[in-house]
Order: C-alpha cells, then structure tokens, then sequence
C-alpha cells in the first residue's frame, strides 16, 4: 500500500469472511504507513478450493476513510 500524502495515515485490513481460504500476516492487520511512505501486505491462500472474498482497508489519519478490494482466488 502507498500513502500519497505528507500525513502519517493509520489502516486496518479486514477479511469480509471469517473462512475465507485468504489470510493475513496477524502482524500487519493494523499499522502506520509513513508520509510518503509504501508498504507491503502479505496474503496467504489457503491449499484448496477457495470461494471469492473482500478484504476492507480502513485508514485514517490526514484522510479518513476505505476501501474495498476484490479477491479472487486462481488456480
């Protein structure tokens, strides 16, 4: 994720499904992106047949706000 702005922006990732075959690194599901600043998520697919899902990034901070990314899994 990259922060455009020259303000800290705080976030928080969410799996809509709490089976999602998705999972996120527990040590990125909230943090601080710097002014400027990118950074890198980790998700795992689970071994598997897998179902569609949506992961929501709330931030705020300078900005407020979400949104909401579509993931597919692929085989």
């Amino acid at each position: 994720m990259s922060n455009l702005s020259d303000r800290k922006l705080n976030y928080t990732l969410k799996i809509e499904n709490p089976d999602s075959c998705f999972s996120l690194d527990p040590g990125q599901i909230s943090g601080e992106i710097a002014e400027k600043g990118h950074i890198s998520i980790i998700i795992t697919r689970k071994p598997g047949y897998g179902k569609e899902d949506k992961m929501t990034i709330q931030y705020s901070g300078a900005l407020n706000g979400k949104t909401i990314v579509r993931m597919v899994p692929v085989d």
